[in-house]
């Protein structure tokens, strides 16, 4: 009996141990606060009853009127009371609800950019987002419920349980047994409501979803000619949230009605027994109206109860997301080595038998490659050739499988990876722009960057001359992922942001992808003028223009290959 009892409280309790209520156990003392405040506002409940009643036998014997007087302001004042403490309660709950939604979800986020690129990408989409964000909320709601049911209403129960076994033992026993039952019922309740709350969530992620789809596959949508098809979809599943909808109120209504009509059923009988105890001589018309008292400020925290257990446990369903996340585990080095600061400027990268693989195929295979300024590297392929995956590797994204990454002769992973990354700078194959101003997006939160340094780079790369032709200046927002700019515009500034950073590593994968003719001509130049000095990998599917040499390369099957470096035969 001992060990199902400790397995059903591993069971129904192992959510304590989830990151959340580890974020919210480090708030200890903003428990110990809503605990105080809790029992005295169960003080102030408790005084009520009894100062009721006095007044009551009061009003039966000789009237005095200073005595009523302090007595019905002792009932102001304890009623006063119990509400500011009720007030204060909540935005204490309030601010702790923010700070922990806040904090969570910087863990979350914070999580998710750290994952390898391939995990991270099942975070992506628009449905996961909303999922999130819906499930986020609703655990924090259960903190604020884990509250009110382990503290506030269990001392406000317990208080009035005392005031009316103070007036009448059988009446506090019938009271309890009211309790427990209603307990009881809320927990099926709470069951039921908490999968139904989860359900309808998940169709608002859903909805959310498919509407951020249409918008991002805007053009697709259009050229297949499916925008009813798209809205035949979107109004179906509007159908569908709204019938869980309906269920999810419609089960609450049943739910909260066969609560209350139970909490009514032991009214009715508390009534008839004070009824009949008062007929009898043995309740004074005072102890009644406590009694009426104490029993109506009951019911309520059993209401109140009934509706923050069925909080909680949405939460506890919320919270299995919410966990497989936090849990995931971040992108790291397997290697144990000490690592030590980068002092100097990167002037040659190595690969020695380099290798990768993913699951059982091999993606890199005994790569060897010696990076150092002068010329670019041009890295060409087909489409899952590996070329890619190179770029990961050397930012760290994947752990090479075999062989080494050498910085200066030194292994990559006996170097401080943030001083790499300091020293390196990445132009990739689809433009990443915030939905923020051109300036920002150059930038990229280094505020340390001067003004000119920013201009020169602005009229390297072209920028200048398309903000003249929109007639905007560098605090024009580029949109959602830069939705109001071609591509070409988005690809400046993408590589200005990479050379404003002043890399001794510049790599560029298909930076000229889909680009007009004016544009590559930049981007080429750009490259081989910025190679004389500095190390420039460039990944593309085209050869170079013949603007200088280069050491041409040619990825397949996960073999390197050196390829004839003269452009001028293209």
């Amino acid at each position: 009996m001992a060990n199902n009892l400790h397995n059903f409280a591993q069971k129904r309790l192992r959510f304590l141990k989830r990151p959340v209520f580890q974020l919210a156990r480090r708030r200890w003392k903003i428990f110990i606060t809503v605990t105080i405040l809790s029992s005295l506002a169960s003080l102030a409940s408790m005084t009520i009853p009894f100062v009721a009643k006095t007044i009551i036998d009061q009003l039966g014997e000789e009237f005095a009127f200073s005595s009523f007087a302090f007595m019905s302001l002792l009932l102001i004042a304890a009623i006063f009371f119990r509400t500011v403490i009720s007030v204060v309660i909540l935005f204490i709950t309030t601010k702790l609800r923010f700070s922990l939604i806040q904090e969570l979800l910087e863990e979350i986020y914070y999580k998710i950019l750290c994952l390898s690129p391939t995990r991270a990408s099942q975070f992506q989409s628009g449905t996961l987002t909303m999922h999130l964000l819906n499930d986020v909320e609703m655990l924090i709601t259960g903190i604020e419920s884990l509250l009110t049911i382990s503290i506030r209403y269990p001392l406000e129960y317990i208080g009035l349980l005392g005031v009316l076994l103070y007036i009448s033992p059988s009446l506090c026993l019938l009271f309890f047994i009211a309790g427990l039952s209603v307990a009881l019922f809320s927990v099926i309740k709470s069951k039921q409501l908490g999968s139904s709350q989860l359900n309808r969530n998940k169709a608002k992620a859903g909805l959310f979803g498919t509407v951020n789809e249409n918008i991002v596959f805007l053009k697709l949508i259009r050229a297949f000619d499916k925008v009813d098809h798209r809205i035949a979809k979107f109004r179906d599943q509007f159908q569908q949230l709204v019938v869980l909808e309906k269920k999810f109120i419609f089960t609450q209504a049943v739910f909260n009605l066969l609560s209350d009509g139970l909490v009514a059923i032991f009214i009715f009988i508390a009534l008839l027994f004070v009824g009949l105890q008062l007929s009898s001589g043995k309740l004074t018309p005072g102890s009644v109206t406590a009694a009426l008292v104490a029993l109506v400020t009951i019911s309520s925290s059993l209401s109140k109860y009934s509706r923050a257990l069925g909080n909680l446990k949405a939460s506890m369903h919320a919270g299995r997301y919410i966990e497989e996340i936090t849990r995931s585990e971040e992108q790291k080095s397997h290697t144990q080595s000490p690592q030590l600061p980068l002092d100097q400027p990167i002037t040659r990268i190595t690969f020695e038998s380099l290798s990768f693989t993913h699951g059982t195929r091999t993606i890199i295979d005994q790569v060897h490659l010696t990076a150092e300024p002068g010329v670019p590297i041009i890295m060409m392929g087909e489409n899952g050739a590996g070329k890619s995956t190179l770029i990961d590797l050397l930012f760290g994204l994947y752990e090479p499988s075999g062989g080494e990454i050498l910085f200066n002769d030194h292994n990559y992973s006996t170097i401080k990876r943030s001083d790499i990354l300091e020293r390196m700078a990445l132009v990739p194959q689809i433009p990443a722009l915030f939905s923020e101003s051109i300036e920002y997006n150059l930038l990229f939160g280094d505020l340390s960057s001067r003004k000119v340094e920013l201009t020169d780079i602005m009229n390297k790369t072209g920028i200048n001359q398309f903000l003249e032709k929109k007639g905007c200046d560098p605090g024009y927002n580029v949109g959602d992922r830069g939705n109001t700019l071609s591509p070409g515009e988005m690809q400046r500034i993408s590589l200005g942001r990479a050379m404003l950073k002043k890399p001794d590593v510049l790599i560029m994968d298909e930076p000229t992808n889909n680009l007009d003719e004016q544009t590559i001509k930049i981007i080429w130049q750009v490259i081989f003028e910025y190679a004389r000095d500095h190390i420039v990998l460039v990944i593309s599917h085209s050869h170079p223009p013949a603007l200088g040499r280069v050491n041409l390369f040619r990825l397949e099957n996960g073999k390197l290959q050196a390829m004839d470096n003269d452009t001028t035969k293209n």
